[in-house]
């Protein structure tokens, strides 16, 4: 039988890519990070609920009132360590920062951050907006209204 050059051109080319196609990674080559690792993505803000403090996370909370603490409930997902959270309560009715809060993540806090904000006294009554800073940068807002306490209790 006589072997020409294209077919014995071909037939390496088979051996050799059968070769390539039984080879593995060896144990000391690094191999590359997943994508679905939870530490390897950068922190995101899933959600963000502003309330009266102490309501509960599910279902409708009551309205805000003037007297109330109000509370902002943080949800994120993603890398949380050494992340820094800001928040800035404004005033809707004239623009002007009522109250700020700050917090660097770890382990403890990461999942559902936290922050609460006492009226000094009472807080007027009207819209206010929570800007969230993640790392100094705008990550999400949430509004609230603050409603007039009602004058008459409801009789029995």
């Amino acid at each position: 039988m006589k072997l020409t050059g294209k077919w014995i051109a071909t037939s390496a080319l088979i051996i050799g890519l059968a070769g390539l196609a039984g080879c593995s990674p060896s144990a000391t080559e690094p191999k590359a990070a997943s994508n679905d690792a939870p530490a390897d993505q950068s922190l995101e803000l899933i959600e963000i609920i502003a309330r009266p403090a102490g309501e509960s996370a599910t279902g409708v909370a009551r309205p805000a009132h003037p007297a109330d603490a109000v509370e902002l409930a943080i949800r994120t997902k993603g890398r949380t360590k050494g992340a820094d959270l800001a928040v800035k309560m404004i005033a809707l009715a004239d623009g002007s920062t009522v109250a700020t809060d700050k917090l660097r993540l770890n382990a403890g806090n990461a999942a559902a951050p936290r922050f609460q904000f006492e009226p000094r006294d009472t807080w007027p009554t009207g819209r206010y907006l929570f800007e969230v800073m993640l790392d100094g940068k705008l990550a999400g807002s949430q509004e609230l209204e603050i409603f007039p306490a009602d004058d008459v209790a409801p009789s029995p």
